[in-house]
């Protein structure tokens, strides 16, 4: 822990999840998906979806698609995060993301 090269690789670390999380919340805004708050570091991103739209609904549909996602409520004892969902910044690398969540998206819209 105290040689310069751990110390490198965690700035290394450090950048490239900023980078990450700017892109991931870019292409999310993008499909009407909101972050909550920018947070300063970190790997995960809190992010609102559309109005109406329950996280639960577009993450069964990303299953279908082999894709796990995580809806608010499975953090949230009082079950009050429906319309939230948790994006690990550092496996939305997936080149279909924004299509599957897209498609989700609509998916919960007619359902509702």
């Amino acid at each position: 822990l105290k040689d310069t090269q751990y110390r490198r690789h965690m700035e290394s670390v450090k950048m490239r999840l900023s980078r990450a999380r700017l892109r991931v919340s870019s292409q999310l805004s993008e499909v009407g998906i909101m972050p909550w708050m920018e947070p300063a570091a970190g790997i995960f991103l809190w992010c609102r979806l559309p109005s109406g739209i329950d996280a639960a609904a577009v993450a069964r549909h990303a299953l279908t698609k082999n894709m796990v996602l995580a809806p608010g409520n499975i953090f949230s004892q009082g079950q009050t995060s429906s319309g939230f969902m948790r994006f690990n910044v550092s496996q939305c690398d997936h080149p279909e993301m924004i299509k599957i969540l897209k498609e989700g998206i609509a998916a919960a819209q007619c359902s509702s």
